[in-house]
């Protein structure tokens, strides 16, 4: 199958389906509360094991196995996103973990077949796209969103370590919510 088809069905479409859900739903004050969170990571999940079956049938082997280090990233950034943002720590730390694994996912099938700046052209967009942007920081928020989401995609192209992104997107989010930029404040 043509990769084009492969990202379209494995990303594109899922995402940006449950982002056009998300956003058609009835405003409330809690943005990230349970249908968000719902169609959020059940999107996710749905593009992981679709690129995961691409991948498999493509004939390529995933790199499931972290470095060590990376484990010991992801621990602290976690420890640190607990002093920063509390609770909220509890359900972000491992939604970064998830967004970072279907990255890695739709980059590790792409990969083969495309140069870097396509691959981020293809993933990046729709990355800044579903994230619900209406906020008095929308600007702020697309240009962190789209430097953060080609440094992920940069990163494990290089790296092939989604762990050590998920770290960095539990600590650099934290940061961020911590900071008002994000959630819960939108």
């Amino acid at each position: 199958m043509n990769p084009i088809y492969m990202w379209f069905l494995a990303y594109a479409i899922p995402c940006l389906l449950a982002g056009t859900a998300i956003k058609l739903l009835p405003k409330s004050k809690d943005r990230v509360g349970t249908p968000f969170i719902t169609i959020a990571v059940a999107t996710l999940f749905i593009s992981i094991f679709v690129s995961q079956y691409f991948i498999h049938t493509s004939g390529f082997v995933f790199p499931w196995y972290p470095k060590a280090l990376s484990i010991v990233a992801y621990v602290l950034s976690v420890f640190i996103a607990t002093r920063l943002i509390g609770k909220m720590s509890m359900w972000y730390s491992p939604f970064a973990l998830i967004q970072e694994l279907a990255i890695a996912s739709i980059t590790f099938l792409l990969l083969p077949s495309f140069p870097i700046y396509l691959i981020i052209l293809l993933i990046v967009p729709i990355f800044v796209w579903g994230h619900s942007l209406r906020t008095n920081r929308w600007l702020i928020r697309v240009v962190l969103l789209a430097v953060l989401g080609a440094i992920s995609v940069s990163l494990f192209s290089t790296l092939l370590d989604f762990y050590l992104l998920a770290a960095l997107h539990t600590l650099l989010g934290a940061i961020l919510i911590s900071k008002f930029i994000i959630y819960p404040q939108d």
